[in-house]
């Protein structure tokens, strides 16, 4: 069953980059796969999220999301 977009900004999610898509992360969820997208803050929004269909404009990030630290290569 697919998890909802309360479940994922509740969840402990570890996003992994996407290839050649410079700012956008991938996570599997509960089997669910979602789709993040860091923003030109503060312009935009911190974030977009994407889960079962369902986009959603961030203004902060969820406690338990844990992004890779940029490594400067």
């Amino acid at each position: 069953m697919a998890i909802g977009l309360g479940e994922l900004l509740a969840s402990t999610v570890d996003w992994q980059p996407i290839p050649d898509r410079p700012y956008h992360f991938t996570a599997a969820v509960a089997g669910t796969s979602c789709e993040l997208r860091l923003n030109d803050f503060p312009d935009e929004n911190i974030a977009t999220v994407w889960v079962g269909g369902v986009r959603r404009e961030l203004d902060e990030f969820p406690v338990g999301w844990r992004l890779p630290r940029h490594r400067g290569e």
